[in-house]
């Protein structure tokens, strides 16, 4: 019990336990728009042979507990599965290769060891392969690839082609090692000579041809394109992957293939070359990559806000807006510096979206690939000019959003987040209402009610009673930082890399390691 005090007294300076990440709320759009273009997967999962292996540790323990006609029970399936993950992570660091998570757990004792997470101080949460952060959502059905599902009693089980890749599996690993290393749940020590034996049977690099023919079944499907599922939304995109690779004429980057998928496979054509079937599956992928640039453009001026709050010493908007104005009529080869938003915009407006498509794809003024690399890299050395190109960036994705609405296909997509969460659509419609205003009160209804009213209700939504998510407080003396560092700026990966990965380990396209390129495969 806190004793009343009789006298005043100087408490401790308050310092909020500052935590989280996605201070605008706006990262839940982003990942919903990534798992309608590419759903079943996650940003980590880009290797196959992680998927056998689970496949393989829950089809293995039923067939043993069959085997010894028992009811298998989860803590017996725990203590299998910790010793297995273990196995396969050790026997990979022991060759030095990473890749996998758990890589940086430490051997708990020379000889022997022991072969459970608590030992090797390995956190199921984070470093277990069924993690929610790592390839377990990738694994599971129905909202993954479809490999293992939850029974009845709450316990997995291998499905589907799940196992194809189980049996494949265990076709390299049969006879292999101790005998009951591998074949007995309840053994749980090994040395590290015998683990280090396992390693070419189950090593991330290579796969076997049957593994990679039932994981590619499971992951591409073309008859399902266009119906609306979840593998056919994914299929469709791996479509439009793979018929960019075979126009391309060569190797591209990742890079580059997410910026001609964003022009409609545009490399040296004059017109879109996308067939009817994915018009509205390329739009996604339009509209996620335009949500990607509003978000990091939004968040570049949370972040620029806090500098200027930190080091600038200013705690009124009017004055900071004040500033950004003068900035931004200074620098009007960035963005045309007009008497309204609306002759703004008419600086940006093109008659629709191929059009646009087509110019941005030449001019690096209207890439908005070009526009974050602008933002970025400019925010990250502390130049204020990046304020400017995150504005123009704003307005170029409002033109976007424009367009996309008019084609009727993905009118859910740029609605979604809504005003709470600043949806494309809803961007789009506070730009049209502001049409009139001039430009230093258009920056100051944008730092207001974009930035800072968006932050601090965001931080109030997510207040748990512990961690402080505020960033940016209202005091006496106006607009106060509670943060001693600046908000780093991060762009989601959008899952493109992982499909990338997970299609040259199948053999489908070919990848070059050394400089990260990938190409059509001659015979595909």
């Amino acid at each position: 019990m806190i004793e009343p005090t009789q006298k005043p007294i100087f408490v401790a300076k308050y310092s909020p336990d500052q935590g989280g990440n996605d201070f605008l709320g706006l990262r839940a759009v982003n990942t919903n728009l990534m798992s309608q273009c590419l759903p079943g997967i996650n940003n980590v999962s880009a290797h196959l042979r992680p998927f056998s292996l689970i496949a393989w540790i829950f089809w293995k323990f039923y067939l043993l507990s069959a085997a010894k006609k028992k009811s298998p029970t989860s803590d017996e399936l725990q203590v299998w599965r910790e010793k297995i993950e273990i196995l396969f992570t050790w026997s990979h660091v022991l060759h030095g290769v990473g890749g996998i998570p758990g890589t940086q757990a430490v051997v708990p004792k020379p000889g022997y060891a022991p072969l459970d997470f608590a030992s090797w101080k390995r956190q199921p949460s984070s470093t277990s392969l069924m993690a929610a952060i790592q390839y377990g959502p990738a694994a599971k059905s129905p909202d993954g690839l479809g490999f293992i599902e939850q029974t009845e009693h709450g316990l997995f089980r291998t499905t589907g082609f799940g196992n194809q890749l189980a049996e494949a599996l265990n076709k390299s690993l049969d006879g292999v090692g101790r005998p009951k290393l591998l074949r007995d749940p309840s053994e749980a020590f090994a040395t590290p000579n015998e683990v280090s034996d396992l390693y070419s049977h189950w090593a991330i690099q290579t796969p076997t041809a049957k593994e990679r023919r039932a994981f590619w079944s499971a992951f591409y499907s073309e008859s399902t394109v266009g119906d609306g599922t979840r593998t056919g939304d994914r299929s469709a995109t791996v479509s439009l992957i793979l018929q960019l690779l075979k126009s391309a004429g060569g190797p591209l980057t990742e890079d580059a293939i997410r910026a001609a998928l964003f022009y409609g496979m545009i490399l040296q054509r004059k017109s879109s070359s996308v067939p009817n079937l994915l018009i509205t599956n390329w739009h996604r992928w339009i509209c996620l990559q335009v949500r990607q640039a509003q978000r990091l453009a939004l968040e570049s001026l949370l972040g620029w806000l806090e500098q200027r709050l930190i080091y600038g010493q200013e705690h009124d908007t009017g004055a900071i807006a004040g500033y950004i104005d003068e900035l931004w009529k200074a620098n009007a080869s960035v963005l045309t510096y007009g008497l309204t938003v609306s002759a703004v915009r008419s600086s940006l407006a093109l008659g629709n979206l191929q059009t646009l498509l087509q110019r941005s794809c030449k001019d690096e003024s209207l890439s908005i690939f070009a526009l974050m690399d602008e933002v970025w890299n400019r925010f990250g050395v502390g130049d204020d000019l990046h304020v400017v190109y995150a504005l123009r960036l704003l307005f170029l994705c409002a033109e976007y959003t424009r367009h996309l609405a008019g084609s009727e296909t993905i009118g859910a997509e740029l609605s979604l987040g809504g005003a709470e969460r600043i949806s494309l659509r809803f961007w789009l419609d506070s730009l049209d209402r502001s049409g009139q205003l001039g430009t230093k009160e258009f920056v100051l209804l944008l730092l207001e009610q974009h930035i800072i009213s968006q932050h601090l209700s965001v931080a109030a939504r997510r207040y748990d009673g512990g961690t402080q998510r505020l960033r940016i407080s209202i005091e006496e003396e106006g607009l106060t930082a509670l943060t001693v560092g600046v908000l780093p700026l991060r762009v989601t990966p959008d899952r493109l890399f992982t499909a990338l990965s997970l299609m040259a380990e199948c053999k489908i396209i070919e990848v070059d390691t050394s400089a990260w390129t990938f190409s059509a495969r001659a015979s595909s």
